[in-house]
């Protein structure tokens, strides 16, 4: 008796909604800074503030949106036993440049020296 090849069946298909990173909250895989573990206090009005820690505590993660032909950068910067600076840069397209009427949400990876452990995660202005 002769047989006929049968085609192997299509693989199940995913139940629910398909995954993806959250577009709030902390990522999966990092963390959030302790409370009262970071000081924002010096960064103007406008100025991303949105942090995570990643590579347990050794990647700081600033989280923000850019928009238009503004760009947005971050470094780390003195990082002491009591804490770690890091300065946030947003430059602005200069006045009457066109620019694109859209936001982009962008995360910075600031690495670290050390983890942050229990040191305080300053945020500063850049230059």
């Amino acid at each position: 008796m002769r047989t006929t090849p049968v085609a192997p069946a299509p693989p199940p298909s995913p139940v629910g909604p398909p995954q993806s990173r959250p577009t709030q909250g902390v990522p999966p895989g990092d963390t959030a800074p302790a409370p009262g573990q970071l000081d924002a206090s010096a960064l103007p009005a406008g100025y991303p503030h949105d942090v995570t820690l990643a590579q347990g505590g050794k990647v700081v993660v600033i989280h923000a949106e850019e928009a238009g032909c503004d760009h947005i950068s971050a470094v780390a910067g003195e990082q002491t036993a009591q804490h770690v600076v890091v300065r946030v840069t947003v430059t602005k397209a200069p006045h009457g440049q066109m620019c694109p009427m859209h936001v982009r949400e962008v995360s910075l990876p600031v690495p670290l020296s050390e983890p942050l452990g229990g040191r305080t995660l300053v945020l500063q202005p850049g230059p």
